[in-house]
């Protein structure tokens, strides 16, 4: 077995190991690796075990392998940049240098490299400090400028960075800094980056120093210079301190009105002999955010109005656009505010707009004076720049509250949400969907979900739509069949919403997810229930038109019969029959009033009794009613009489509310043994115009206990179901007829003391003030 080689300095390698520099030792006799670090490793994409069998050709293109073998062996210092090949093919530009040494008669060479392609992310990092407001970018090719972002161009004192393009560096530089620039583009140090003080010069012909970060590149399309610059002037380096200590605050969380505070500290130790006062706009007025002002003036602008010409701030926030007051006892912005300025001791005053991303006024930064004073361009800028910090601050506050919120709603809820990217690649779910699936989010994290919550019995049909409108970035609304981790399935109302960014791109979708389990049980159990009460409506209308043909023609033919029976009786003088006739006519009577009232309720409960919609005076029906039942009291020795106001006219059908009137009127008459029976007629405004009909009784009283079933199908009192008394359905019929004509039917007994049925219509308004007249 082939012996491990030993470097024999194996600590030294360790220790090598722990820095940013790669290394690789091979044997100068095979050209072969025998050690790499860490770092050659994960540079290279290899493994260990596989770098320490591979020649170092392997790894070298073959264009530059003599320059390799140059360097290797000493005849030649490094030509950087030099390149690898990396596992998956590309190449790797690299900063090369190379020691010999010789051990235990074996000549050994170590490479140290350190590769030059350090972040795939450099044009957007570029783009990023080109944008920022705060540090100068500048790049340099060939000796002349090719890139200079708007604050280098400022510090230099020109007003647009083209014209700084194309200039040569050495009329922008000292001679001294001339001089260190070409220093460390000559010693061809790519990658690394220098700090110096550099001496610019301005545009109108004075110099200043300024920190710079200068690095170089050997990307052959690209400025071999960069340089990144911050002035050193001191109140500009407190100023922007301050601001870093502002910005970290901001990420820390630290509480808006201490961040807005900080942030007027800072402006006014930049632009000495200022007050700053932030305000902060809320539906057309100004309320305080931070102040250094004395808190009576706070108080007595608290919740001013916005508009044209209501001093600096309100005026600003109305427009918009910053207002410089530079003498406010003279300026007409101010000319309603001018005792309050004496008040308080100030005489200028300057305000800027803070304005969000879309241009939204979201308050005003400003500044008061206790003499006259003009911005400079600087201070603008300055006042500027402070007003686009407290809007990052008011901002963020409103995001990271929302994300608070959000978050905690995302936690709190019972429903599953999960987050993926562009290709449907989970990115994050919340505990909701680990107690609905099982799955944590490190189980699910960079995987499709398909692969997971499918199984069976999920319908493919409903999972080809899901795609469809994914594809389509579409939203998409589904109840899907899925699975949990243990295997159980479950019915998921899944939501799912595209998430774009601002500018339109889709960046990922959202996912609701929710166990509707119970309620499609709830929902089969209800299509069951349907269907066989659909099959139960169709044997009940079979059983009632078989009724209706095969009982109710042959009873109508007994009780013909029956009267020509009793005729015969007559006519034979055999009258003492005449009485089993009777029971005869009684009973199929009953039967037949019990079919026709089968039938009748049928038709109501199906809707397909037809009731007339036209004005009715109810005041004739009961009158009508009370006529066709006086005999039916007489013979009870009942005094049955109407009590009529004058009310207007109801819409019904007047055949169904005299039929209503009868069978309440009739049973107050059976059901009362002395006494009377009292029909009531009176009419109401209150709730509403309404016509009330009472049929008040002295009779037996109704048990409380079966109050509330005296209008239940074929319900009967133990007492009435013993006689054999009624069928049990008028008071049913009554009342579906009541609510049909868009009325109502109570009832109120007193054992012993009789019964009341009250029935309310609406009346018609347009008639009302003519019945009362």
């Amino acid at each position: 077995m082939k012996k491990r080689f030993v470097l024999p300095v194996e600590e030294d390698l360790q220790l090598l190991g722990t820095t940013q520099d790669a290394l690789l030792v091979l044997d100068l006799e095979t050209e072969r690796i025998v050690e790499a670090s860490p770092q050659a490793c994960a540079l290279l994409g290899y493994s260990r075990a596989t770098l320490c069998t591979q020649p170092l050709d392997a790894l070298v293109p073959a264009k530059e392998r003599t320059l390799f073998q140059s360097v290797l062996l000493g005849t030649k210092e490094a030509a950087n940049p030099l390149h690898f090949r990396l596992s998956n093919g590309s190449l790797l530009p690299v900063e090369l240098h190379s020691i010999r040494l010789q051990h235990q008669g074996r000549k050994l060479g170590i490479l140290l490299f350190r590769a030059l392609q350090l972040y795939p992310e450099t044009e957007l990092l570029l783009r990023l400090l080109h944008t920022q407001d705060f540090l100068g970018l500048f790049g340099v090719r060939a000796g002349r400028l090719v890139h200079a972002n708007p604050p280098f161009a400022t510090l230099l004192g020109y007003e647009r960075p083209e014209l700084l393009l194309g200039r040569p560096i050495d009329e922008l530089l000292s001679a001294d800094a001339l001089r260190q620039v070409q220093r460390l583009t000559a010693r061809r140090r790519w990658g690394r980056v220098a700090a110096a003080k550099i001496t610019f010069r301005h545009h109108q012909g004075y110099t200043l120093e300024a920190a710079t970060l200068i690095t170089t590149t050997a990307e052959p399309q690209q400025p071999t210079l960069w340089g990144l610059v911050h002035s050193t002037q001191e109140a500009q380096q407190q100023f922007y301190a301050r601001e870093r200590q502002i910005l970290e605050g901001l990420v820390r969380g630290e509480p808006q009105e201490a961040l807005l505070d900080a942030l007027c500290y800072a402006l006014e130790a930049r632009i000495p002999g200022g007050t700053c006062t932030v305000l902060l706009l809320r539906e057309g007025r100004l309320w305080r955010g931070a102040s250094h002002m004395p808190s009576a003036y706070d108080a007595a602008i608290e919740g001013i109005a916005i508009g044209p010409n209501v001093g600096s701030c309100g005026t600003a926030a109305f427009l918009g656009e910053p207002v410089w007051a530079h003498d406010v006892q003279r300026d007409a912005r101010w000319a309603a505010y001018r005792d309050l300025a004496d008040t308080f001791g100030f005489q200028a005053c300057w305000s800027y707009p803070i304005l969000d991303r879309q241009g939204t006024v979201l308050g005003t930064f400003a500044m008061y004076f206790s003499t006259p004073r003009a911005p400079l361009k600087e201070e603008q800028a300055a006042l500027a720049r402070s007003a686009a910090l407290a809007a990052l601050i008011l901002e963020t506050y409103r995001l990271q509250q929302e994300h608070k919120l959000l978050s905690q709603v995302a936690r709190q809820t019972t429903n599953g949400v999960v987050i993926t990217d562009a290709q449907r690649r989970v990115v994050w779910v919340n505990e909701g969907f680990t107690r609905l699936t099982g799955y944590q989010l490190e189980e699910v994290r960079g995987q499709p979900l398909i692969s997971y919550l499918q199984g069976p019995q999920t319908d493919a049909q409903t999972v080809a739509e899901i795609r469809r409108g994914l594809l389509e970035g579409h939203p998409v609304r589904v109840r899907i069949y899925n699975y949990r981790k243990d295997g159980t399935g479950f019915w998921n109302h899944l939501s799912i919403d595209p998430l774009w960014d601002s500018e339109g791109t889709l960046v990922g979708f959202i996912g609701i997810e929710n166990d509707v389990t119970d309620l499609v049980t709830r929902e089969q159990e209800l299509e069951r229930a349907r269907a066989e009460a659909e099959a139960a409506a169709r044997l009940k209308s079979a059983f009632l038109a078989n009724l209706s043909h095969e009982v109710r023609t042959p009873l109508n033919s007994i009780l013909g019969f029956t009267d020509l029976l009793e005729e015969a009786l007559a006519t034979h003088q055999l009258e003492d029959l005449l009485e089993f006739t009777g029971i005869i006519r009684r009973a199929g009577r009953r039967l037949l009033q019990l079919i026709n009232d089968m039938l009748e309720l049928s038709r109501l409960e199906a809707d397909r009794l037809t009731l007339e919609q036209e004005p009715c005076s109810l005041a004739s029906i009961v009158q009508e009613a009370v006529a066709e039942l006086q005999p039916l009291a007489m013979r009870k020795k009942l005094h049955l009489h109407a009590r009529i106001e004058a009310v207007p006219p109801i819409r019904g059908d007047a055949r169904r509310l005299h039929q209503v009137l009868v069978n309440l009127i009739g049973n107050a008459i059976k059901y009362t043994d002395q006494g009377e029976v009292c029909v009531e007629l009176t009419a109401e405004t209150l709730p509403h115009p309404q016509v009330v009909l009472r049929v008040i009784d002295t009779g037996r009283g109704i048990p409380p206990e079966f109050v509330s079933r005296i209008f239940d199908p074929f319900w009967q009192a133990p007492s009435e179901a013993a006689r054999g008394e009624g069928s049990g359905l008028g008071l049913t019929i009554t009342k579906r007829l009541v609510e049909q004509m868009h009325g109502q039917i109570t009832v109120d007994s007193i054992l012993g003391k009789g019964t009341t049925f009250t029935v309310t219509f609406p009346a018609l308004p347009d008639l009302l003030s003519d019945a009362k007249s």
